[in-house]
């Protein structure tokens, strides 16, 4: 049970870092008082808190940035068929924890896999002369680091030779889209496609 105890009270010192070093310091100021022969002692005792405290601070910093992600739009074309198709992927040191995508049209904004924003992005990509393919994302999906997923994918009905112009003017005119993912600690983050970051173009 003590030990138990001990875990315990360790545990709310890790998560409340900042109130500790307060409710510590008036303890040991506590002690000092009732024994003033104890306030050097109180005083050192505080000291060895406070570095044992910067340095699980600075570890836990350190860890979170060895694994923190970073995602990005990535726009990849078939030769062989001269589909385009944009997806997300992982350039970070870490997995990738799937928030939500939003999808705007327009001024119309939800999210990606809403039936309603999917029957009007097929509506606008009928109108430019391409054909569009989703895929969806389970929310709290894991990406690796260095992988990528699919999200659209676009090609022509016809032999228009100028279909490829038509998707990035859609894509940069009536589109935008918004990927919001975490770390492993917790850490939220968002990428906007043709804002935050440039757009990845990779030929297969």
């Amino acid at each position: 049970m003590i030990k138990n105890s001990f875990l315990k009270a360790q545990e709310w010192f890790t998560n409340n870092s900042e109130l500790s070093i307060t409710v510590t310091f008036i303890l040991l100021l506590c002690f000092a008082f009732f024994d003033a022969a104890a306030a050097s002692a109180a005083a050192v005792g505080f000291c060895a808190f406070l570095a044992t405290y910067w340095q699980a601070k600075i570890s836990r910093e350190h860890n979170m940035l060895s694994v923190r992600p970073k995602v990005q739009f990535e726009k990849t074309i078939d030769p062989d068929n001269g589909s385009i198709c944009f997806g997300i992927v992982n350039h970070g040191l870490g997995p990738a924890i799937l928030d939500e995508i939003i999808l705007t049209i327009h001024s119309q904004k939800g999210l990606f896999a809403n039936n309603e924003m999917q029957s009007e992005l097929k509506r606008l990509c009928r109108e430019s002369g391409v054909t569009y393919t989703p895929f969806f994302l389970l929310k709290n999906s894991n990406l690796p680091i260095n992988k990528k997923y699919d999200l659209m994918n676009f090609t022509s009905p016809t032999d228009n030779p100028l279909w490829h112009q038509n998707v990035d003017r859609l894509m940069r005119t009536a589109l935008n889209f918004e990927f919001k993912y975490k770390s492993m600690y917790g850490e939220e983050f968002k990428v906007i496609l043709y804002e935050t970051q440039p757009v990845i173009e990779k030929v297969l």
